[in-house]
């Protein structure tokens, strides 16, 4: 999962910001996605 997470924040699908206490909250970017399959 560590590396598909990666994966996606590189392409910028991903968001990510740190919640404290070692926790990490990941937002998927649908917006973004979907740019990708209708323009590829």
């Amino acid at each position: 999962i560590r590396e598909a997470l990666n994966v996606l924040i590189e392409y910028g699908l991903v968001d990510y910001e740190s919640q404290g206490r070692g926790t990490t909250r990941f937002t998927l970017l649908p917006d973004k996605i979907l740019a990708i399959l209708r323009y590829p």
